[in-house]
């Protein structure tokens, strides 16, 4: 079962009849598996490769894989059979997987939060992504630059995290450059001059998301 090689509704709802009926007895599949089925006589589930939800580029990381192994575990065991869950994990003793096998949200919670805070992450920062797109890997480059640059003269006080080497980006390049505040009306005033600046330059491209969600 995925997402990607079956995108129709009705070949999901076979799968899972088929699934349900015991004419398949083993379902493997994406994330998609592990949210919103309740299956009676599943007393057996396994997360293959778990680290790869701790490798995701995102301050969310770690609560991506809190709620996908969570969810992932509570679909064995669900009626009056007991169940029993396999992890693959080099780092049992990551703070996400140790509390999800626990089912304890309180302590990752407490632990999660502490570490935002720490990192200057949301909900105690916004962050903004400001993406550069141009033909040229040099002029991407200085481009972002140049804003960071701008941003620093204008107010101090924001953090900014220095501009990623440009890469390759449909027949373009494109860099990233993050900006964090503790409230939006602190940069609202110096986004509208930077989208001023680069809205009419047709060989350059700017986008604003605030509060990306893959960060």
């Amino acid at each position: 079962l995925d997402g990607d090689r079956t995108p129709k509704s009705s070949q999901i709802s076979t799968i899972l009849s088929k699934f349900n009926k015991k004419e398949a007895l083993v379902l493997i599949g994406t994330q998609i598996v592990s949210k919103g089925h309740d299956f009676d006589d599943v007393t057996l589930v396994a997360i293959v490769n778990a680290d790869s939800l701790l490798s995701i580029a995102t301050y969310k990381a770690s609560e991506s894989a809190f709620d996908l192994i969570t969810q992932t575990i509570g679909r064995a065991g669900r009626a009056d059979k007991k169940g029993l869950a396999i992890i693959q994990t080099s780092f049992k003793d990551d703070n996400s997987i140790k509390f999800a096998i626990n089912n304890d949200y309180m302590s990752f919670y407490k632990n999660e939060i502490e570490r935002r805070k720490l990192l200057n992450n949301p909900p105690f920062y916004k962050v903004i992504n400001i993406e550069i797109i141009a033909s040229d890997a040099d002029l991407t480059y200085e481009v972002a630059k140049d804003i960071k640059n701008y941003i620093q003269v204008s107010n101090e006080n924001l953090i900014i995290l220095n501009p990623r080497e440009p890469f390759w980006y449909r027949k373009q390049y494109k860099t990233n450059l993050y900006l964090k505040c503790k409230k939006i009306s602190e940069v609202e005033t110096i986004l509208d001059e930077i989208i001023d600046t680069y809205k009419s330059k047709n060989n350059i491209l700017v986008k604003i998301n605030v509060n990306p969600i893959d960060y």
